[in-house]
Order: structure tokens, then sequence, then C-alpha cells
């Protein structure tokens, strides 16, 4: 395995000088938001995942949200090599975030932009933005002060839940989850699979809404359908046991047997969306 993380950092490095940075405006406002997504639908009490840096960036016409996280480290790598190769392997992969999908609102104007790397490949799509159709319920809850209304709304294979509230009159929220008459910092799909939940919020020295591609990746582009397919066949994957039997890396064959041997972790789960056919 040592062989083959040094194999992706010859490829990160051979591409850190090409970065690109698109601007595209500025932030008015950014609310970050704990992501908790199960992992074993078998054992949703405790077999799950969280992601703490979750980030929502809104500007005058066009948002984001990713992971801080994983944006973080891709740019330490880039810009600032040795300081990140200063940190110990362990901390590296403790820092690096599983979440890596950005997504677009309104980018191009009316569409939704995703950007994600998995399967050692680098996979985009745009789509229609295709707003939930909620239903505004009588429950509230008090989230960083503000009162929250609950909606709920069947969207994309899920039903979800979501908390609003109009003192932030801005239709927006986490992922791809917005179109109400306030800014959602709640959401959760009926069985709680997902759950998104605000944790922060500011409007003051933003970073400007952009999309960093600091590798200089090429971007395959997919539909929404041919993308979670894609994505569903290599999360059942093992990249290190392909690179082992494609003789890519050098190491011996006891090295090779001990890869090729190893059982795949589960992967008893679902995306955000399940309306599409495996």
């Amino acid at each position: 395995m040592k062989h083959l993380i040094v194999f992706i950092f010859v490829i990160c490095f051979s591409t850190a000088n090409a970065q690109q940075i698109e601007v595209i405006e500025p932030s008015m406002l950014e609310v970050r938001y704990t992501k908790r997504t199960v992992t074993d639908t078998l054992q949703r009490q405790k077999d799950y995942r969280e992601e703490r840096d979750m980030v929502l960036r809104i500007g005058q016409h066009v948002s984001t949200f990713f992971s801080y996280r994983y944006q973080y480290m891709d740019s330490l790598c880039v810009y600032a090599p040795d300081l990140y190769f200063q940190i110990p392997a362990e901390q590296r992969n403790i820092n690096a975030s599983r979440e890596k999908e950005i997504v677009f609102k309104n980018w191009p104007v009316n569409k939704v932009t995703v950007y994600n790397h998995f399967g050692l490949s680098h996979h985009t799509y745009s789509e229609d933005l295709e707003k939930p159709e909620w239903e505004i319920c009588d429950s509230t809850e008090v989230i960083l002060g503000f009162i929250c209304q609950m909606a709920t709304a069947k969207y994309r294979g899920r039903k979800w839940y979501a908390f609003f509230t109009p003192e932030i009159p801005i239709s927006d929220g986490p992922w791809k989850l917005c179109g109400l008459p306030g800014l959602i910092l709640k959401a959760f799909d009926e069985k709680q699979d997902y759950i998104f939940a605000a944790t922060s919020m500011k409007a003051n020295t933003l970073p400007d809404i952009a999309m960093c591609n600091y590798m200089n990746h090429y971007w395959e582009k997919k539909t929404r359908a041919s993308y979670y397919k894609a994505w569903f066949k290599a999360l059942h994957e093992d990249i290190g046991k392909s690179f082992a039997l494609s003789g890519v890396i050098q190491i011996d064959d006891a090295e090779r047997a001990k890869i090729v041997g190893r059982p795949l972790p589960h992967r008893n789960y679902d995306f955000e969306e399940t309306d599409y056919i495996h």
C-alpha cells in the first residue's frame, strides 16, 4: 500500500503547477454543517461516519457545497507540499475527507453542476436545477438561535425533512436541498441515513465562490444516472487490489498476495439519491 500512496502522489505533483481556480462570484454567507452518513443500514445506530466541516457558501446568484477538509488538504498538497509532508501520514489520513463531492447550484444558470473523485478518476455532470416540492408543517425547532419551521418533500428516492428559518430569507441549503422561503439549517431523510446539521454561520471576510481544480484534473462528463452507476461500482471495488494486479506498482509476491487476499470493507448503504438504476 505504501507503493500505491507514492504512485498517487507522483501523479499529484506532476500536475501541481497547472492548478486552475475559476472565481464565480463573491460569497455573502457561509454556513458549516456536520454531515452524518450511515455506512451500514443494518446497523444504523453504530455504523456511521461524520464529516464536521461541510461548507455551504452562498453568493447573490450561485452557491456551492463541499468539504472544507478535502479542499484544504488538496490545496496544501499543491501550494505547500513541504508542509503537507511534514504532517505524519496517519494524521494526513485522519484529516483527509471521504466527502469529495462538490455541488454548485445555479451554475450555469438554472443548472446544478457536480464534481467528484472516485475510482481514481474525476467525474462531473450538469442537470436542470430541480427544487424539491416541499410541504410546510407546524413543527418548529431553534437552531443556532434561529426559529426554524419544518417542511417535508419526496426528492430523488427519499423522503426528506428540513428545518428552515424565515429569519434568513435565502432559499438554499446543504447539498441539493433548496426551494424553501428561508435557509435550511437542518435536514435528514426519513430513515436518517443522511443528516445535515448547521454548526456555525459567518458573513464577513469570506472566500469567493470558486471552482478549485488544484490538480488540473480532466473531468469526465457524465449524465446523473451514469455518474451514480459509476460511483456505485467504484464503491464496491478495491483500488489497491486493481493496482496490485495491474503491475503498475512494483511489489513482491508476498505483498501482492496480501493485498489481493484482503476483504473489501462492507458498503451496505446507498447515496442521497436512490432513484438511479444500479
